[in-house]
């Protein structure tokens, strides 16, 4: 065993200890409960009526928390109800209205699944209940209505109001699809078939959410006000309140290179959650032109906070030297690992048919959160979609998705990674969401077959493709005279016919014959290749996946495969008094991801013996009795 061999085994053992989270001790110095700080949060909330006190409690990860401890596993159902009401009603833009609303829909498709385990319980009510159709439903009409069950404290909302809010719900997402469809150049389509006034939408959202406030969760909330659990809330508000800086973090091990820098895994010190480090080298960010890029990632990756199957971010910083993402880590590595460099002999091997569905499946769900937003993302490949250590997908490095506008609905720049890109992204012609589905077909032929489409360009002719990554080829696409060649061989080995037709049909070289150019995602979920796929479900996370990674390992390249990022010849290269004031933007952390830490720690350590003690601290249960263990502390 070589010196790399050693270093990596040792590294990884290191990090794999750390992501099973099996002793790690804790002590945080949380306010006295009496202290003035303490008393100047909690004003907010005692000077507020009770329902706006409410509504602020619910918009908080340890504010859920701690009044679900408060109210026990009986009434948890009725308030996140509420909580998921509450958060359609308090959303400001179409985009926000419809991702809360999917996420209601999404809420009472768990509880009827809940429900019906439990159906013979005594004084359960059955609220009828259309079950939620897909996201982009193509009408918000009301199919028929099966039975939904849920526990006492629900029947606050009858079963009518509970099938028109699911109704409304459908229809917020049908607006937010057409918005969507205007991007997707369909412009005035469907604009006929739903004219709904938006505060109609909403009434009964609202009216469920008063409903569950008057008639059971105000009196809880009286009674929540004088107990513990809200002192804890407010100790755990405060922590959370505080700056994080570099130094509350310490590095494990390099686990990838960029062009920009380096990728760690590194371990927050205080609540032991491993994240992803994507250090970028702010002198080669200035030698190359580059700032835009990096702020304009730090940008989407806000934008798209928390949504399904893209990376997650938690934290933007700034070193001496670098600005820093810190983003959720993935311990499944990439696709492009478990094809290549997972395989004994380092060459690329196919996924099955039935895991490259799922996969496609998930990117699918990742995409069309993204041109919701009106995001196309221009970076579709196997390096770039990273796998959980259960085995579902998260779509990362957005530095070179675009935001789209009804002003600026198009994109000509030539972006991406050769060999994905669109014919009208080669030729620099304008083009809009509809370049990802191709990238999309692109990425779902080399994971069935372990290779991407073939270049049957002859060489010294004017023939070009998109499959290939020789300069030539870009030439030939800008010239008058350029001819465009597209041949496609679909072996029966790794192509079923369902793939091979879904794939013709998303390499469509005319983007008006793309299957997705006129129905976006939707268009694309109703192909038999991915009959049998709940996509309800799916978002949901109810889907075991196909496969999963290697367990308490770390997927991905040794230390020395990695390499590291070499600055020494930028070192020289000065930054301004500007530099500084536009990297400045990069000062970004979000009081719900702190907290959502410590609601993942709570969980796992007050069942194991952790506990507040009289002076405010919180100790894990590791730490019951007097220890030598050496823990992380944040004053």
């Amino acid at each position: 065993m070589d010196f790399d061999e050693i270093q990596t085994v040792i590294v990884n053992a290191h990090l794999t200890e750390r992501l099973a989270s099996e002793n790690n001790a804790y002590r945080w110095r949380l306010k006295h409960p009496s202290d003035p700080v303490l008393e100047e949060i909690g004003a907010a909330y005692a000077q507020s009526d009770p329902v706006a006190g409410l509504r602020l409690i619910t918009s908080q990860p340890v504010g859920r928390y701690c009044l679900e401890s408060f109210l026990g596993p009986e009434l948890i159902p009725t308030f996140s109800l509420y909580a998921a009401l509450q958060q359609l009603v308090s959303a400001t833009n179409k985009v926000q209205k419809a991702r809360a609303a999917q996420r209601l829909l999404d809420r009472l498709w768990l509880e009827s699944k809940r429900s019906q385990s439990s159906a013979d319980t005594p004084g359960a009510v059955a609220l009828p209940s259309p079950m939620p159709s897909s996201a982009g439903d193509a009408s918000p009409k009301t199919a028929a209505s099966p039975s939904m069950k849920s526990s006492k404290p629900s029947n606050a909302l009858s079963a009518d109001l509970i099938t028109l809010i699911a109704d409304k719900c459908r229809a917020i997402v049908h607006i937010a699809n057409l918005e969507t469809a205007t991007l997707l150049g369909k412009q005035g389509e469907g604009e006929e078939e739903f004219k709904e006034d938006p505060e109609e939408l909403i009434k009964p959202v609202k009216e469920g959410a008063k409903a569950l406030e008057d008639k059971f969760l105000l009196e809880q909330w009286v009674a929540f006000t004088q107990n513990e659990w809200y002192v804890r809330f407010l100790q755990l508000k405060e922590y959370s309140m505080r700056k994080v800086t570099v130094k509350d973090f310490a590095k494990i091990r390099i686990v990838g290179k960029g062009a920009f820098g380096a990728v760690y895994a590194v371990e927050k010190l205080d609540t032991h959650k491993i994240y992803a480090w994507k250090q970028m080298d702010k002198r080669k960010l200035k030698h190359d032109k580059s700032f835009d890029v990096a702020i304009n990632e730090l940008k989407r990756l806000t934008d798209l906070q928390s949504a399904p199957f893209i990376s997650g971010l938690g934290y933007s910083l700034q070193t001496e030297t670098a600005i820093v993402l810190v983003m959720d880590f993935y311990s499944g590595g990439d696709l492009k690992f478990h094809m290549k460099y997972a395989s004994p002999d380092k060459r690329k091997k196919p996924f099955s048919p039935e895991v490259a569905r799922f996969y496609a499946a998930e990117m699918l769900l990742g995409l069309e959160e993204m041109h919701r937003h009106g995001i196309i993302y221009r970076d579709l490949k196997p390096a770039n979609v990273l796998l959980d250590e259960d085995g579902h997908l998260h779509i990362s490095d957005l530095g070179l998705a675009k935001k789209l506008t009804k002003e600026r609905p198009f994109s000509t720049g030539l972006s991406g990674t050769p060999g994905y890109w669109s014919p009208e992204v080669l030729c620099r012609t304008p083009y809009a969401l509809w370049a990802d589905w191709w990238s999309f077909g692109v990425v779902l032929y080399e994971l069935l077959c372990g290779k991407r489409p073939h270049c049957g360009c002859k060489k010294g002719t004017k023939q070009w493709c998109t499959f290939s990554d020789r300069k030539d080829s870009e030439e030939n696409a800008l010239s008058e005279d350029g001819i465009y060649s597209q041949e496609l061989y679909f072996p029966v080995k790794y192509f079923p016919p369902e793939a091979e037709d879904l794939i013709r049909k998303l390499l469509a070289p005319k983007k008006s014959d793309r299957l997705g150019f006129h129905g976006g995602a939707e268009e694309i979920k109703k192909h038999p290749f991915f009959e049998g796929i709940d996509f309800e479900a799916l978002r949901a996370g109810r889907i075991e996946p196909p496969f999963q990674p290697k367990k308490r390992g770390v997927n991905a390249k040794s230390i020395a495969e990695v390499g590291d990022f070499d600055s020494r010849e930028y070192r020289k290269l000065k930054l301004s008094l500007d530099d500084d004031k536009l990297l400045s933007q990069f000062e970004w952390q979000d009081e719900k991801v702190i907290q959502s830490e410590l609601v993942e720690v709570l969980r796992i350590e007050l069942p194991k013996g952790g506990r507040f003690t009289e002076s405010g601290e919180f100790i894990s249960g590791a730490q019951e009795q007097e220890s030598s263990t050496t823990c992380c502390t944040i004053s």
